[in-house]
């Protein structure tokens, strides 16, 4: 499963209480212009390459969401886990994300800022499942969970075309 909804808390006022991944897909390209986020063959699930070790060609296009008074001159951290299916860590990525001036934006209304990890070189080793955990400052240091996309990793002897969604 590539989208995971995630509760979220609110106040008394109704406005989110923290700062949150709200979307995680795996897929071909992504890329961030203008502040929209442009997103091609997702989610991808799977997987096919005709050897191994064979890069994963892959990027994770993330929106990371909070309002005004989370994301305005309070800087976050973001970080990108990929775990093989042992658990061994095979790349850590990190981003960190603040906003300057949030202009035009109601009291409360949520922010969402796309973000693109790019992990089209990493190396897989062998077939098998592999995770990728996104996190926001830590994962647990507000109560929020991480959200972790898995994608499995197979041989074929006529890949068709590398992944397949």
């Amino acid at each position: 499963m590539a989208v995971v909804p995630t509760a979220r808390r609110r106040s008394d006022l109704g406005i989110l209480s923290q700062v949150d991944i709200t979307a995680a897909l795996p897929c071909d390209f992504a890329e961030v212009r203008e502040g929209l986020l442009f997103i091609s063959a997702a989610p991808v699930t799977r997987l096919w390459r005709a050897e191994y070790p064979a890069a994963l060609g892959l990027c994770i296009a993330a929106i990371v969401e909070g309002t005004q008074g989370e994301l305005e001159g309070i800087p976050h951290d973001v970080e990108l886990v990929v775990c093989d299916q042992d658990g061994v860590v095979l790349a850590e990525l990190k981003a960190g994300i603040q906003v300057a001036e949030a202009q035009g934006v109601a009291p409360g209304e949520a922010l969402q800022l796309p973000m693109v990890f790019n992990l089209t070189g990493l190396m897989l080793g062998a077939p098998g499942a592999y995770d990728l955990r996104l996190r926001v400052d830590g994962g647990q240091a507000l109560g929020q969970p991480e959200r972790t996309v898995t994608v499995r990793a197979a041989v074929t002897q006529n890949a068709p075309g590398g992944a397949l969604a």
